[in-house]
């Protein structure tokens, strides 16, 4: 799964919830590039979360996940949004965004 961000604001997505031990995130990175002007704060970043479901999914298995952004210090969050993922058959590498 793939969700724009901006790390150097330092706000970062995380799944916040996920209501089934069938799912894992197996990998959380981030890619940022600077925006035209060079500033810090204006750049253009994405985010990308690798979910794995074990062995006793089932296709067309649905799932919600809970994302929230915000800073690692401050208790608050400033977005949210909750995706629905969708078990594919077989192994998929498709990128939800």
């Amino acid at each position: 799964m793939e969700i724009t961000s901006d790390p150097t604001t330092g706000y970062w997505w995380s799944i916040e919830k996920n209501h089934s031990n069938k799912l894992s995130v197996k990998d959380y990175f981030g890619e940022y590039t600077f925006g035209s002007n060079g500033l810090d704060g204006r750049g253009q970043g994405k985010q990308m979360f690798e979910i794995h479901c074990d062995d006793s999914c089932l296709e067309g298995e649905r799932f919600s996940l809970h994302l929230i952004l915000k800073r690692s210090w401050e208790s608050t969050f400033i977005d949210e949004k909750y995706i629905e993922v969708v078990v594919p058959d077989g192994p998929s590498t498709q990128l939800l965004r």
